[in-house]
């Protein structure tokens, strides 16, 4: 008992030699980094406003003019639920074609066709052109207007925002030949939002209000003039896609839609590629080369289509180069 004893006190005071310390050992582990890649852009709405400068939030305008990291643009199913059948997205009339700026890929995936109900097999959306003034005449050609000179109509979110170019005068009509007199004859350079014109026409005028408002803009001196817009003059205002940087050579890739009425040239690229798959082309006047690309300006690097469908459109007998 006193051996027991003595061994005890030994420990208490000096240590216990007779354990083994035991050290932690550290291990290595590889800890997942959050994800700092930038996600595909998704398009909220399917409005277009007439301000070319800031588009919508959310709308399609916007999401090409903000490009992500991985180029693609998409849509949010909520947009296009079974019931309710196709939906459009109308490109408005002031502000014009889908303004590829990006000399960066750009691949906009659309939503596709219905798989099941009573629009299976249908896209689910229709991208076309508004309808714009194609032409107005005078009925008051006010005063001090030089040829060139420019109106604007007057616009809100959504409609109206023509633009009117001065093609001749009458410069007599003040008495002194100055190079300013009364407008003669307009052409229009910007055919606005105007599809409520399609039945009534609407005269144009400096005491008009909201879309019936004219108003000369930029350094144009006259005023007073008064147009005539016929509701025979309202037609497709535009096309409905352009890569408009010359030096661009990125490559736009659309698929899963249709793409509807449109004026000109659907398609105009430049120096970039394109490539079209899984995708409807409908009442278009220009859109088709004479080996089946859609058409684009002849300065095209190369061009890839599959699984497309043409229907009321005109082919355009041309074969772009590259």
């Amino acid at each position: 008992m006193s051996r027991n004893l003595n061994r005890s006190l030994w420990s208490r005071m000096f240590g216990d030699n007779t354990r083994t310390e035991t050290k932690s050992k550290s291990r290595l582990a590889l800890e997942a980094l959050e994800d700092r890649s930038v996600p595909a852009t998704i398009v909220t709405n399917l409005l277009d406003s007439t301000n070319a400068s800031s588009p919508l939030t959310g709308s399609l305008r916007q999401a090409i003019t903000q490009v992500p990291s991985d180029g693609i643009v998409s849509f949010d199913p909520a947009l296009f639920p079974d019931s309710a059948g196709p939906q459009t997205l109308v490109l408005n009339g002031a502000v014009g074609r889908l303004q590829v700026n990006t000399p960066a890929n750009l691949n906009i995936q659309g939503p596709g066709k219905f798989t099941s109900g009573p629009f299976a097999g249908q896209y689910k959306l229709i991208i076309q052109a508004d309808l714009g003034i194609q032409a107005a005449s005078v009925t008051s050609g006010g005063s001090g207007f030089r040829v060139s000179d420019q109106l604007q109509q007057g616009f809100d979110q959504f409609t109206g925002g023509a633009r009117f170019s001065v093609l001749s005068i009458n410069d007599l009509s003040d008495g002194v030949v100055n190079g300013k007199g009364a407008i003669t004859a307009v052409t229009v350079i910007q055919p606005g939002a105007n599809s409520g014109f399609r039945t009534t026409g609407a005269i144009l005028s400096p005491s008009g209000s909201g879309v019936n408002m004219l108003t000369p803009i930029g350094s144009s001196t006259g005023s007073g003039a008064f147009l005539q817009v016929g509701s025979g003059s309202i037609g497709v205002a535009t096309g409905l896609v352009q890569q408009q940087m010359s030096g661009a050579t990125g490559t736009i890739t659309m698929s899963g839609l249709h793409f509807g009425t449109g004026k000109g040239d659907a398609f105009i690229v430049n120096l970039g590629s394109l490539i079209v798959n899984d995708t409807l082309f409908d009442n278009t006047d220009k859109m088709v080369s004479q080996s089946n690309h859609p058409h684009t300006s002849a300065s095209a690097m190369a061009l890839e289509v599959s699984t497309f469908r043409i229907q009321h459109s005109r082919i355009q007998a041309q074969v772009p180069s590259g």
